[in-house]
Order: C-alpha cells, then structure tokens, then sequence
C-alpha cells in the first residue's frame, strides 16, 4: 500500500448474527463431506467416517510417540505424515520476512477442555470448540472428541446464551 495507514480507516466489517451462526454450523458440516475434505488435499482412505469422533481419552494424549499411536489406530496417520514430510523452502522474498518455511496441513484436532496438552506434533493442527469457522478451517479433515460431538449438537439448537 502506498499511504501510510489513516486512523479512520474501517478495520472491520458488521456482520449479522445468524450470517456468523449459519457460517459457522456450514463450516462445521462441511468437514463431514469427504469429497470437500479429498479436494482439499487430504488423505482419507483409511479413515472410517468423517468427522472422525474419538474417545475423550485421547486429550489426555502428551507424548509425540502416543499420539502416532493413536492416528495410526484410527487411519489418520497418512494424512500426518504427508504434512511432516511437505516441509519446504518458501520462494520469494517471504523467506527474508520470517516466513522461511511452508508446510502442509494435517489433520485439525478439536478438543473441549481449556488447555488441553492433546498433540504437541506440527503437523497436527489443534482448535478449541467452535473455532473451525473462525480460524477459516472448513473443509479440515477433522477429528472431535465424543463430548465436543455432543457440545456442538447443543450449539446448533441455541438453548443457551452465545460466548
């Protein structure tokens, strides 16, 4: 941009509520649709559904070694291993700028608990409830707890108040 940044200028836009909701609920049913989640670039065959919903005993998951385990137990693994392996050299100027580095996305792990020390890996993306939409993460081959399952039917009846 040429002019330096004026303090009137509109940084964000209003957006109606039930617009952010629909996004949102669109975004989440979006990862169940496997055709989206192939032409996105993830690897799926082994995987047994879309979303794929696991246990809750899979946030207690720290170690690198057992959460291998785990994604090779439920099929994502392939998915995993072609991010860790897609680590390459940015071209441009970009890698001057601090942005050395590009990779591709693994699977997106959603996970219920605050603080939750689910996957420490780089190639496992990590989001907290309801943050597919707002991370622009539609479409992720996605993988939710049981009780985030559930928490997100309870967010599409709008019973309670918003966060």
């Amino acid at each position: 941009m040429f002019a330096p940044t004026k303090v009137y200028r509109l940084w964000h836009r209003r957006v109606n509520v039930n617009m952010k909701r629909h996004a949102i609920v669109s975004a989440i049913a979006a990862t169940a649709v496997p055709a989206l989640v192939v032409a996105r670039g993830h690897k799926i065959e082994n995987v047994p559904e879309l979303p794929l919903v696991v246990s809750d005993s899979v946030e207690a998951v720290e170690k690198t070694s057992a959460a291998i385990k785990v994604l090779k137990q439920i099929g994502a693994y392939d998915d995993a291993e072609k991010a860790k392996e897609s680590i390459g050299i940015r071209s441009g100027v970009g890698k001057m700028r601090n942005r050395r580095y590009v990779s591709r996305k693994g699977p997106l792990v959603v996970y219920g608990t605050e603080g939750s020390k689910i996957v420490k890996r780089k190639t496992v993306t990590k989001e907290e409830s309801l943050a597919i939409k707002a991370a622009g993460k539609s479409w992720y081959q996605t993988m939710i707890s049981d009780s985030d399952y559930t928490e997100f039917d309870n967010f599409t009846k709008w019973l309670c108040a918003s966060q």
